[in-house]
Formats: C-alpha cells, structure tokens, sequence
C-alpha cells in the first residue's frame, strides 16, 4: 500500500467555514483511500494564507515528522506561504503543491512581490504542482519561471444537484466567494456601478471573517458609487458587521442566498 502524508489548513471540516477548496480536499482525501492508499492527513493551525510564527513551526513539526522519501501532498493556502520550511526540506521528500488559486495571482500591491516570491521558491521546489484548473496553470506558468512538464490539471467535479431556475428577468446575480482582495469582489463592484441603467442586483455570498478590512472597503465602495438601493451586498459571517445589506447568512449561506435570487426577493 502506498503512503501519502496529506498537508491542509486547520477547520477543513469546519461547517461555519464553508469553502470550494476544503471540499476538493476532502473528497481528494477519499479519494485516494478508495484507491488503495494510506492517507496520513495533518491539519496545521492558523490564518492561512496569512500564518503567524506559531502556525509556521506548527508546519514545520508536521513536515519533519514526515519519513525520508514520503510522498506529501500539500494545500497551497499553506504551502505557499512557507518556503523557509519547505524548501529546505524539499530534496528529501516528494512534495506535491496543490494550488486551488495562485496566491501570485492578485495579490495586495504592497505586498506583491514578497507573495510572488515566496510562493515561486515553493513551486520551484517541488516535485510536482497540481492545479484545479487549466487557467490556474497557465497563471502560474506565467507568474514563475516553472517547467511546464510538472505542472498538472486536475479539475473539481460536482456533485448531483436539482437544475438550477433562474429569475424571470435574468437580472439576479449570484457571486459566491470568500469576500477577500484576490477573489476579485472590488472588480466585480466596479463593473456592477457602471450598470447603472440596468435593473440588476448582484448577492455576494461568502465569508466576511477572512479579510475584514476588505469587507469594510467594499462597503465604503458600494456607498460612494450609489449602490445600496440598487446591489444586495450579503456575507456568510460568524457574527454580523455594519454596512448596506452586509447579513450574518451562516454556514447555509449559500444555499439561503440562492433561494433569495430564484424567488426574486431582497
């Protein structure tokens, strides 16, 4: 039986933490155990992809424990953010990086080129990337100086679900994310304002405990350019926060939402 040490985020399992990435993990993980392996998984704490000290020598105990030669797969949202630990352990382990969506891809100008950094050393160091899309492939093809020959696409499937029913005018828009800088929210706000003429209303359902400055932005946002009469702007949340239609939808937010959309209600 062949042995994979399988590396994720704390609270993948967490239901008020719902997320496309923990549920690819999970089913990865079964995955796998149908085939044949033995999946050792280990769950490494902290605010990833923004781990303090702790959560970095909470990876690094995970990671030395780990036998010489052992196959580890890796979640980006970690891996990424850790080359001190990973690299130099890299030559004696096959290391596998995950990447759901490249951290190098949008991130903070600030902080743009210490992202793109660390996360190429990663990459760099691995004996393989995996990613969940072709555009995540090519992104990172981009981003990093990569050879090509490593880099896979393995991509999510779904699971069986009724046919969803839009609204009767089409104009009930549904974004469902984490509401953090690099899911891209501030953009999709700025092509919303300039629909000005059209009766559209857009849901964004998704966590607002990742990334509370950004949350609080996109509300200062949303009032400058008019839209608190014209957007539905809700959030899935572990308590409810300030702002023009900013709900506590829970970890059903999601689905709460969508009812909201097909039936056409506010």
């Amino acid at each position: 039986m062949t042995a994979v040490h399988v590396v994720v985020p704390d609270g993948i399992d967490d239901p008020s933490r719902p997320s496309g990435g923990n549920t690819y993990d999970r089913h990865l993980c079964r995955g796998l155990s149908s085939l044949g392996w033995a999946v050792h998984e280990h769950t490494v704490p902290g605010c990833w992809p923004r781990p303090e000290a702790a959560s970095i020598a909470a990876l690094a105990d995970v990671v030395q424990r780990i036998p010489d030669d052992g196959v580890v797969l890796l979640d980006g949202l970690v891996a990424s953010t850790a080359p001190e630990v990973l690299v130099p352990r890299a030559p004696r382990l096959s290391m596998v990086v995950l990447v759901h969506m490249p951290l190098g891809h949008r991130p903070a100008a600030d902080v743009a080129e210490e992202v793109r950094t660390r996360e190429g050393a990663v990459l760099s160091a691995a004996a393989a990337v995996v990613t969940t899309s072709a555009w995540s492939r090519e992104r990172l093809l981009e981003l990093y100086t990569l050879p090509a020959h490593r880099l896979y696409v393995a991509e999510p499937g779904v699971d069986a679900a009724d046919l969803a029913v839009g609204s009767p005018a089409g104009g009930a828009l549904l974004c469902v994310a984490a509401v953090t800088f690099d899911k891209g929210h501030d953009v999709l706000l700025d092509a919303l304002a300039e629909t000005s003429d059209l009766s559209w209303r857009c849901v964004f359902v998704g966590s607002l405990e990742r990334d509370p400055p950004f949350v609080a932005a996109l509300v200062r946002r949303a009032l400058d350019d008019g839209l608190r009469d014209r957007r539905g702007l809700r959030g899935t949340a572990g308590r409810s926060r300030s702002g023009p239609q900013l709900r506590d939808r829970g970890p059903r937010g999601a689905g709460l939402a969508y009812r909201d959309v097909r039936h056409g209600r506010r």
